[in-house]
């Protein structure tokens, strides 16, 4: 049987139409009372006989039920023609989310529309969490992000390095500038290390050099992990890392070493001298 092209428009076809797309409906008059409650799988979680003739926002979570009540009391009072907000619903020791669209069916009704998207809210949440962990581990780390532009010649960068920015603000500055922050040591092979990996050419993916920032030598470091070929220009992306600490460390625990060497090489010696 050949379906109608227009068969989103006709009527007969409706109920197959709203079980397709997978939305519990709740049928509400404007004081809150849900009045009927049509579930999209038979299993479904709320129960008729525990919401139809109550009041819809007792079901959930204070909270919950304060901020669906405002997006309820916009839509009643025509002030929007829908609302579609995001929920969390706790089941026991389950929890649920959902999004929730409110629209005005007549001058008495609203059709509450129920979207379960817990599986992609879940997913949302812990990529939520690995984006703080990273960020807190380049704040301790000094790491940031960058940018280059073959085109515009523009290095733009954000991050913790705590050169020129130390949070997540994009800045930008033209590569022909920054090049005049490099130590003079280092110039010639951070331009070669941009154009090799602009013409393609291998290179290490990692470079670390020197900037003199007001008669301060800074340590840098930095890393390329995205190479996009365009019609007309080219993107490097990567990373760029404050290493001054690190390499002060380095620095400070070899001299300690020496140090100790030098102090133990001389005790020997002593202890050798005074024996004879």
């Amino acid at each position: 049987m050949k379906a109608s092209n227009k068969i989103l428009h006709e009527k007969q076809y409706a109920e197959r139409i709203l079980e397709i797309t997978g939305d519990t409906m709740f049928f509400v008059y404007k004081d809150g009372t849900c009045l009927d409650f049509k579930p999209n799988r038979p299993d479904f979680y709320i129960k008729e006989e525990e919401v139809v003739g109550k009041n819809i926002f007792s079901y959930f979570p204070l909270e919950t039920a304060r901020k669906m009540h405002k997006e309820f009391k916009k839509v009643i009072d025509g002030k929007v023609l829908s609302s579609a907000e995001n929920y969390k619903l706790i089941l026991g020791e389950e929890v649920k989310y959902y999004k929730c669209i409110i629209s005005k069916f007549n001058e008495d009704h609203l059709i509450f529309q129920y979207r379960d998207i817990t599986g992609r809210s879940v997913v949302r949440l812990k990529l939520e969490k690995k984006i703080n962990d990273l960020r807190e581990v380049e704040k301790a780390a000094h790491i940031g992000l960058w940018t280059f532009d073959s085109l515009t010649r523009i290095f733009t960068y954000s991050g913790y390095t705590q050169v020129f920015c130390d949070n997540e603000e994009e800045k930008t500055i033209t590569f022909d500038e920054y090049i005049t922050y490099i130590h003079p040591e280092d110039k010639t092979r951070v331009e070669n290390w941009i154009e090799n990996y602009l013409h393609g050419k291998e290179s290490q993916d990692t470079i670390s050099y020197k900037l003199l920032i007001n008669g301060k030598i800074v340590d840098m470091r930095l890393k390329i992990y995205n190479r996009e070929v365009y019609t007309n220009r080219i993107l490097l992306e990567g990373y760029i890392q404050n290493t001054s600490e690190i390499v002060w460390k380095a620095e400070r625990s070899n001299q300690l070493k020496s140090a100790f060497l030098t102090n133990n090489h001389k005790d020997i010696y002593k202890m050798k001298t005074s024996s004879k």
